[in-house]
């Protein structure tokens, strides 16, 4: 959880390297690195928080419900099932827009 937490911190999203690129192109260098190092530490602390919100979830609930193993199996195929339908409707609509299903 740490070291997933450590690599979304290093890795900014595109909108934190244009604020870099913005206080560069100003001259402010220590500016744009304390501002995408303070979003790299809270992105990383929100990812490490969220994993472990989620371990401690996974706890309390295998305590307190018996059939939470069972149900807990099936949760990577909903997720697999609603990230293709998500795909599929994306892909229609972009289709549809560029005019190659009319």
């Amino acid at each position: 959880m740490i070291w997933f937490g450590f690599t979304g911190g290093l890795l900014p999203c595109p909108s934190a390297l244009a604020v870099l690129l913005v206080c560069l192109q100003m001259k402010a260098f220590s500016l744009g690195i304390a501002m995408v190092g303070a979003f790299s530490l809270g992105l990383a602390i929100t990812l490490v928080g969220v994993g472990v919100a989620a371990a401690w979830g996974v706890r309390k609930m295998q305590g307190s419900w018996s059939g939470f193993n069972r149900f807990a199996r099936y949760l990577p195929l909903a997720s697999a099932g609603l990230v293709m339908i998500m795909g599929i409707v994306m892909a229609v609509i972009g289709l549809e827009a560029t005019g190659v299903l009319a």
